[in-house]
């Protein structure tokens, strides 16, 4: 093969023309990664318990998450995280195991709970590393953080409709709540009690966790973990209303603010209270794509903009 080779250099240089030209249809198509792929082996447990605190998210959700895993084979080692409002657990997958049945067992197991509690919404199991991280962007503008959400999510909305960003997740907020300031002289005033505005409050569906009511000189608060309600929603509720047609409501007899939990998950970029988009793609689709895309809506962003609301990408894994 050599000496025929040698004895027919044109043929040679035609073959290495051609594997050039295959290379360069084909590249395009290759999907281009800056760090290899982990081997599957984890599962993540979510739980939501809006309004619990970590030590009855311990008891109440991680509690049962570890005992209905006692069932599932294959398990080398197990974890569960009990934060403000939600327990998250992560499962390893021992060795040798099949990954796809490995996955299913749990959900199973996750799914034959019976016994969380009334507030806690729906276990969510997820494979790891079925998306691979992208990008972060750090957006910054509002210094109310009630506001700075309200951008992000608007922003988030915008980033999933421009088209080539996949998943976008938001970083940088805990649970939001309502909190609920009685007023002493006002409850005096309408002959409130605390016991009836507590009463009013969880029979609109509203959770009000063991613990929360908190009592000073001047006033009561109750924390209120509701997201789905507004500051207008509980300030709208009748407290007492007579037979004249006169009503007492809510917002009469207290002050409503909206707030985060905890600040435990503040973030700041340039010293500005910040939001941070996480950008995330499966395995089908291309890194860096996705950062160029990226990055044409963050320059259309800026150019639409409101004055004083910045965007800048804080992490590009996929060009480290």
């Amino acid at each position: 093969m050599i000496r025929f080779f040698a004895g027919h250099p044109t043929i040679a240089n035609l073959l290495m023309v051609g594997f050039l030209l295959a290379g360069l249809v084909v590249a395009p198509s290759l999907l281009r990664e800056t760090f290899p792929r982990a081997a599957q082996n984890e599962v993540e447990i979510t739980v939501p318990y809006p309004g619990a605190r970590p030590e009855d998210v311990e008891t109440s959700i991680c509690e049962r998450i570890e005992n209905a895993l006692d069932a599932v084979t294959g398990i080398d080692r197990q974890s569960c995280e009990a934060r403000e409002g939600l327990a998250r657990s992560v499962v390893r997958m021992r060795e040798g195991e099949d990954y796809q049945a490995f996955v299913a067992e749990v959900k199973s197991e996750i799914d034959a709970i019976t016994d969380l509690p009334a507030r806690a919404e729906t276990a969510r199991v997820r494979a790891l590393g079925q998306t691979d991280f992208v990008a972060s962007v750090a957006v910054t503008g509002p210094e109310r953080r009630t506001d700075l959400k309200d951008l992000a999510e608007e922003t988030r909305t915008r980033m999933l409709a421009w088209g080539g960003i996949p998943k976008v997740d938001i970083r940088g907020f805990s649970t939001r709540e309502l909190h609920i300031g009685l007023r002493l002289e006002a409850l005096q005033q309408f002959g409130v009690s605390v016991d009836d505005v507590a009463r009013l409050v969880q029979s609109g569906s509203v959770d009000l966790p063991a613990g929360d009511i908190a009592t000073s000189t001047e006033t009561l608060l109750i924390r209120i973990a509701e997201e789905r309600r507004t500051v207008d929603d509980l300030a709208s509720l009748v407290v007492r209303s007579s037979s004249a047609g006169g009503q007492v409501q809510l917002g009469d007899i207290a002050t409503i603010t909206e707030r985060f939990a905890s600040d435990d998950d503040v973030i700041t970029f340039d010293g500005r209270p910040a939001a941070v988009l996480d950008i995330s793609k499966t395995r089908a689709e291309d890194a860096l794509t996705i950062v160029d895309e990226l990055k044409a809506f963050i320059e259309a962003e800026r150019q639409r903009g409101p004055p004083g609301v910045m965007m800048e990408i804080t992490t590009d894994a996929a060009s480290a």
